[in-house]
């Protein structure tokens, strides 16, 4: 199965892979977010290439069973787990790892996504080395992933390739040759050099400053988070500029706009209102809510709470291929 998928806004960003993925996409600039995704996916594989038009932030995991590597192709880089990827390290991820990934606006990326299992049998019968197969199973130690650059850079180039400019359509390899391709390049890029440096600090500071703030209790106090982290104001600045380029307060701003929009997009017009909803999630001053949500999103609130929710397709069950 092989297509083109258009995101018409943030919410669609989820939605888009909730097959593979159970994510929190939260959208960090202003304007109206619609992208596209071309993708071509079997039983055992998924490939599929995507646009973040505005900077985006997401955190969550894989469903189960899954392993997962992405490539950069443009735009001004990602950073995963507050690190800076390139083609000589990947995102990665294994089912039940965290991932938190910060996208710029006008980023775009290729995801190769494989059946866990299958992976790490394959990977038994290729004979890799242990250093090698240390570092996409499960209990690593690190998730970025060590990679050939080179072979990094032409796998990128041939999967964007036969996704083509019309997403994959047109694709006329049979599921069985196009899994084996799959795997094949991702054993090709794997760097047989260990170089662990474990999760950066400033991606652990900002998981557990984001844990104690609930995104519906309305606006955080700073200090208050600084003083129960026990850092500096600096600390905590620099590690949220680190993992998502943004400082926490404008951070935590956009969250629970995003958050506000989740729950407009679910309401009941005929029962609730703007001003109930916003109040519920801390917004105080209605005016600016409504200033801000507008400049963020492109539309007021109440066009929010009164348009229909989308329906987006979705990677789901595989069909004929």
């Amino acid at each position: 199965m092989s297509g083109r998928m258009v995101r018409e806004s943030i919410e669609d960003v989820s939605l888009a892979v909730r097959s593979l993925f159970d994510i929190e996409a939260s959208q960090l600039e202003p304007g109206a977010y619609r992208s596209r995704l071309d993708f071509i996916k079997t039983p055992k594989a998924t490939v599929y290439r995507e646009e973040y038009p505005l900077g985006t932030h997401i955190r969550g995991s894989l469903r189960d069973g899954l392993f997962g590597v992405a490539f950069p192709l443009e735009g001004p880089g990602a950073r995963f787990l507050g690190e800076s990827m390139g083609k000589n390290r990947l995102i990665s991820a294994i089912s039940g790892e965290e991932i938190t990934f910060h996208a710029g606006g006008g980023f775009s990326q290729l995801v190769v996504l494989m059946d866990q299992s299958e992976f790490l049998r394959r990977a038994d019968d290729t004979r890799l080395e242990r250093k090698v197969l240390e570092n996409v199973a499960p209990g690593r130690k690190e998730m970025p992933l060590p990679a050939r650059p080179e072979e990094a850079q032409r796998t990128a180039q041939m999967f964007s390739g036969l996704l083509g400019p019309v997403g994959g359509i047109g694709f006329r390899q049979t599921a069985e040759d196009f899994e084996d391709l799959v795997f094949d390049s991702i054993f090709s890029i794997l760097d047989v050099e260990r170089r662990p440096r474990g999760k950066a600090s400033s991606a652990a500071l900002f998981r557990r400053a984001t844990a104690l703030v609930d995104p519906s209790a309305g606006r955080p106090c700073i200090s208050r988070l600084c003083a129960e982290l026990r850092i500096s104001h600096a600390s905590l600045e620099n590690a949220f500029k680190a993992t998502t380029g943004l400082a926490p307060l404008p951070f935590f701003q956009r969250q629970r706009l995003n958050r506000a929009r989740q729950v407009l997009l679910n309401a009941d017009p005929r029962v609730g209102s703007v001003t109930e909803i916003a109040l519920g999630l801390g917004f105080t001053e209605l005016g600016r809510f409504s200033v801000t949500y507008r400049s963020l999103f492109g539309e007021k609130p109440s066009e929010t709470l009164w348009r229909r929710r989308p329906r987006s397709f979705a990677l789901g069950a595989t069909g004929n291929f």
